[in-house]
């Protein structure tokens, strides 16, 4: 969905010497919004629109705030705020003492938001973010993107009169002046002249035309050698050359971005999924992280890691999902300025796009080296078998493999009705997922703490027992364990080994041990 534009800054809190609240509106900067002080209760920032809007999704980039709420009016009655997005948590209270994690994305949806609210035209949008678990920091966030379906709907309309009134021209022009008449009664007399006596012209040939055909049959006349041979060559080179155009722009779909090799930042599933396989069926390459050989960056937001590592890379191109998603649609390959991310673009930089290469290899070859990318979750899968290892001298590691995922997974014994039993063994137990996991191992986590029974907190709370994570011992453990005591830091492995075993199994073997 199209961005909504915002057109200033109506008021803040409070905001850093360097890092004002007007760097909010800039579009694909490093810039950022915090407050002026650490320990400031809440920082708040009120944005103008350029016109009253339907909110329909929300992107939100963090720079140290625990909670982000939004609100919106209109400025005929600005004291009367409603809330659009209630108070959503980017940061846990030991990522906060930390600082890790505090340059968290996050992606709101329409069903996410409050749906009387999202129904209605705002015009004011009112950002309110707190940081009540560290009192040392300053907070704010580093960018903030609302999407509206109404834009996409009017500008997608300019295209769709554009291409009518194409097509309404080329129709007057081939039907004769009694529709070119009809259609433009209000054309000035010199095109209706002009008009009129090409009209004149194409049909006084059209009745020569069995005349000239008559007399020639009729005149047994040898042509000479002269008029034939330019006759033969007019007639032999003509086609050849039109076929030859034709071959160099018509291009196979799956060789249209053969020579692009791209990295996905910023989006989740299934749409990440969705972008690399249009991506691959059209020929390019997929890499998990930026490196060399790298060509596009496909991004959702400014300011991630990614973004900022390709923004130094002279080679590298960083462009919207919108280019994937118009080329395949199109079917031809689109100049990357149009969609680009990066500020620094120059014209000269799009000099070669838009154009299929000299020497394109053939389509398996160039997917061969990266063909267990094309399956969504395989690389995942890869990482979590390098990441995820059970340091059990007797049992056998487990292997992500061998988890039961939804579509393999054997129906339990059922009840008397015949409905599934499904297993209780994390029943009355409270566990909090810490850190990053890749993907695949973050729902696989999920669905077998909440499949069986148990609790999963989206932050740290007094009620959780269990702190799954992939990390190793660190500090912010250490403050952790003095609000709570009765934390156990465990291994993603074991809750994968009961759930295979379908027990509760002791956790002593993957407990993460204090340095």
């Amino acid at each position: 969905m199209p961005i909504i534009n915002i057109q200033h800054i109506v008021s803040f809190s409070s905001e850093d010497k360097i890092h004002k609240a007007e760097n909010l509106l800039r579009k694909n900067s490093q810039g950022k919004w915090r407050c002026a002080k650490s320990g400031e209760s809440q920082a708040v920032v009120v944005m103008q629109l350029e016109k009253a809007t339907r909110i329909n999704s929300i992107d939100i980039g963090n720079d140290g705030s625990a909670f982000v709420e939004v609100l919106v009016s209109r400025s005929s009655n600005d004291q009367d705020y409603q809330v659009l997005l209630v108070a959503s948590s980017f940061m846990t209270p030991t990522e906060a003492r930390s600082g890790n994690g505090s340059n968290k994305v996050r992606m709101f949806s329409e069903d996410q938001l409050s749906s009387e609210i999202a129904k209605q035209s705002w015009n004011r949008v009112k950002l309110v973010c707190t940081q009540p678990f560290n009192k040392h920091t300053t907070y704010g966030l580093s960018f903030i993107n609302l999407h509206s379906k109404e834009n996409e709907e009017k500008s997608q309309s300019p295209e769709t009169t554009s291409s009518q009134l194409q097509s309404a021209s080329s129709s007057r022009t081939s039907f004769g002046k009694f529709k070119l008449k009809a259609v433009d009664p209000v054309a000035p007399p010199s095109v209706r002249n002009v008009a009129m006596k090409v009209e004149t012209q194409t049909f006084n040939q059209a009745k020569l035309g069995p005349k000239i055909k008559v007399e020639e049959k009729t005149k047994p006349g040898k042509v000479s050698e002269p008029q034939k041979r330019k006759m033969l060559s007019e007639t032999s080179t003509k086609p050849k050359h039109q076929k030859t155009n034709r071959a160099a722009t018509d291009v196979a779909f799956n060789k249209l971005l053969s020579d692009v090799v791209f990295v996905i930042s910023g989006f989740q599933n299934p749409r990440r999924s969705d972008l690399r396989d249009k991506a691959l069926s059209m020929g390019a390459r997929y890499r998990r992280d930026w490196e060399t050989g790298c060509t596009h960056l496909i991004c959702a937001f400014a300011n991630t890691p990614k973004f900022r590592q390709v923004m130094g890379d002279p080679r590298g191109r960083i462009v919207r999902a919108d280019w994937i998603i118009d080329c395949a649609a199109q079917k031809k390959r689109l100049p990357c300025k149009p969609y680009s991310m990066d500020p620094n673009t120059s014209d000269n930089d799009d000099v070669d796009d838009g154009k299929p290469p000299d020497d394109i290899d053939d389509p398996i070859e160039a997917s061969t080296d990266e063909e267990d990318d094309v399956i969504d979750t395989d690389d995942e899968i890869e990482r979590v078998k390098q990441n995820i290892k059970i340091e059990s001298p007797g049992a056998p590691p487990v292997d992500p493999y061998d988890v039961s995922t939804d579509d393999e997974e054997e129906p339990p014994v059922t009840s008397s009705d015949g409905i599934p039993e499904l297993p209780d063994y994390f029943s009355g137990k409270t566990f909090f997922l810490y850190g990053d996991f890749p993907p695949v191992i973050e729902r696989m986590l999920k669905r077998h703490i909440i499949t069986c029974d148990g609790t999963l907190e989206e932050y740290m709370s007094d009620d959780v027992r269990y702190v799954v994570t992939q990390r190793s011992w660190d500090s912010s453990f250490d403050d952790a364990l003095t609000s709570n005591s009765s934390l156990v830091f465990v291994k993603p492995s074991w809750v994968f080994e009961c759930g295979h075993s379908k027990s509760l199994l002791p956790h002593s073997r993957h407990i993460v041990h204090s340095n």
